[in-house]
């Protein structure tokens, strides 16, 4: 469970990351 809830973390952090560099797909998002 520890390597799960790691990969989730990771996927996260990459997707904030790409959320926080593009403002425009995080409008179509919300």
């Amino acid at each position: 469970l520890a390597g799960f809830f790691g990969l989730i973390g990771i996927l996260l952090q990459h997707a904030c990351i790409m959320v926080w560099q593009s403002p425009l797909s995080n409008l179509f998002v919300v």
